[in-house]
């Protein structure tokens, strides 16, 4: 019985601490806002799709500039890192702001053979697509059975 107590007690404990960063959240003033209204780090939602020769990532990054993001591989290592910015008024208030500006990154570890000097990438509304081919290595073989 003591652990059920317990456990509800911390569960309205983290409710109560939730509660409290929502609503520092809906408080903020516009001075709590950099310039470039940077809010950190933030992690790009994204699509990974495969087929027998390639492999696609879609990731969202929404309000970037094709100059502003950056793409880059080492050792199967796919980086994709940049910023994006939402520029307003000084005399215009904020009332939600739920778009992510600021610096963003995000990684995948590409576990086939590729060939990465035939890796493109794209970016239109919003929506940054890289194609990264597998190599011959990697591509499924049938084997017939005797």
């Amino acid at each position: 019985m003591n652990d059920l107590i317990n456990l509800s007690n911390n569960l309205l404990n983290m409710k109560s601490n939730l509660d409290k960063m929502i609503e520092e959240v809906w408080n903020r003033k516009e001075s709590d806002h950099t310039s470039e209204y940077e809010q950190g780090i933030w992690t790009p939602d994204v699509n990974a799709i495969e087929n027998e020769n390639e492999i696609k990532i879609h990731a969202y990054i929404p309000m970037a500039k094709k100059e502003d993001i950056n793409i880059s591989i080492k050792e199967n290592i796919l980086s994709i890192e940049g910023k994006t910015e939402f520029k307003t008024d000084k005399k215009d208030s904020i009332l939600r702001e739920e778009i992510p500006c600021g610096k963003f990154s995000r990684t995948f570890k590409i576990d086939y053979p590729i060939k990465n000097e035939e890796i493109k990438a794209s970016y239109k509304d919003g929506m940054l697509e890289i194609k990264i081919p597998k190599s011959e290595a990697s591509k499924t073989s049938k084997i017939n059975i005797e």
